[in-house]
């Protein structure tokens, strides 16, 4: 996926999403799965709902991003804007 985003940042993945849409969707579940296995277990209460890069780089099979992401409750009573970074490296 990622592959195919640096290839083409703001290429069509298909008619419905593009390829930067597709490479906020992979952060925003990588994320959420940071938060799932944590072996800080306060975490495991929070989800990200959407993810936007707003700072990347790559080169090669290397990945890095860094922007906003929307952190929420388990009970959906707040959410806040939190900073990420995150790199990927295959």
């Amino acid at each position: 996926m990622f592959r195919r985003w640096a290839a083409q940042p703001f290429g069509q993945f298909n008619e419905e999403w593009s390829n930067f849409y597709r490479a906020g969707l992979s952060i925003e579940f990588m994320i959420q799965r940071l938060l799932q296995f944590s072996e800080n277990r306060t975490l495991h209460e929070y989800w990200c709902d959407g993810a936007n890069p707003v700072v990347y780089e790559f080169s090669g099979d290397e990945f890095f991003f860094s922007g906003a992401c929307t952190l929420s409750d388990h009970h959906a009573q707040a959410m806040w804007l939190v900073p990420f970074e995150l790199r990927i490296a295959y």
